[in-house]
């Protein structure tokens, strides 16, 4: 008897993987960089519109393209009872933590009805000497991983409803009391919580981790976008950023009222889409340098309006992390 199994993956070329590895199923990408944007302790449809309505408002794409994806994702994950077992592919970077823990608090709402839950969980490989990520490996790795499978137990999406409950929330106070915890169940959603911490504002610049980070290549001579977000990247113990993302922040960047990066004298600013926007070099401006000297702030100069996970970040409502105690206060700019 052929047992029907459904993959979730994050990343489509996954899927390819797990094909040429000869594991049969079908399978589904969970594409939605839930590092950008609000998540909200909403429904799966109402999320998806939610988060649909930001990207095209971020000039991602269009509303309706935009939304129809996740339509189509959303209807075929509420189609799981069709199998006999669901097998989630997630590893330790802060992108496939967010997914899976959007995932399992999901499936902790749902009668299984018979289904099996099951989990590929990998945070190392063995003989990878920079785990990065499943859609970078090999058929026979993705075949061993598979082999490694195991039930997901109901403790284990009890803690993931925990931490998603506190993702959600329009404060960060939950979210910092689970950073101390530790979370055997799922072990990498510790380190997981801690970079995702990191992306509110620093006291210090205003900037968050990737952003900071992003100033920091260019201004150590890394021009290009491609270049820029290669380099940002290697700076992460486990990188989670796409492409898209980055492209985005420097973006953001070049724009705000006081830019804390330029381009060529004169270059007009392309789309952020388009390949022109590829090609462009990017330059540190005296006002990056000083935030970066930590002698000027961004919020300051330019103010912010952004979400990290369910909380809102803007003028008069700021979460400020400081670097050196770890922790994270309420300011008003």
């Amino acid at each position: 008897m052929t047992i029907k199994v459904l993959h979730i993956v994050n990343h489509p070329d996954t899927l390819a993987l797990i094909k040429a590895a000869g594991i049969e199923g079908e399978g589904l990408a969970w594409r939605d960089p839930l590092y950008e944007g609000p998540i909200l302790a909403e429904s799966l449809e109402t999320l998806s519109e939610i988060r649909a309505k930001h990207f095209a408002d971020a000039n991602w794409g269009t509303f309706y393209s935009i939304y129809g994806n996740f339509e189509r994702r959303d209807e075929a994950l509420r189609q799981f009872r069709r199998f006999d077992s669901v097998c989630l592919w997630f590893d330790h970077d802060l992108l496939d933590q967010l997914q899976l823990l959007q995932l399992l608090n999901w499936f902790s709402q749902q009668t299984m009805s018979g289904v099996r839950l099951e989990l590929v969980y990998a945070g190392h490989v063995r003989g990878v000497f920079r785990f990065t990520g499943l859609e970078n490996l090999h058929p026979d790795q993705i075949k061993k991983l598979y082999r490694d499978r195991f039930d997901i137990s109901v403790n284990q999406m009890d803690l993931a409803a925990r931490v998603w409950k506190a993702i959600t929330a329009d404060t960060p106070k939950q979210l910092m009391a689970l950073r101390d915890e530790k979370m055997p169940l799922l072990p990498f959603l510790k380190d997981a919580i801690v970079r995702l911490l990191e992306e509110y504002p620093e006291k210090e610049t205003g900037l968050s981790r990737s952003e900071r980070q992003i100033a920091q290549v260019v201004y150590s001579g890394v021009s290009l976008p491609g270049a820029i977000f290669e380099m940002a990247q290697r700076k992460e113990h486990m990188p989670f950023m796409n492409l898209q993302a980055c492209k985005r922040i420097l973006h953001r960047m070049l724009t705000c009222k006081h830019p804390i990066l330029a381009l060529k004298r004169n270059t007009p600013i392309p789309e952020v889409r388009s390949e022109d926007f590829m090609r462009q070099h990017f330059y540190i401006t005296n006002i990056g340098f000083s935030i970066l000297a930590e002698t000027t702030d961004n919020i300051t100069l330019n103010g912010i309006d952004r979400w990290v996970g369910g909380v809102h970040i803007q003028e008069g409502r700021v979460w400020r992390r400081d670097k050196k105690q770890s922790v994270l206060k309420r300011t008003y700019a």
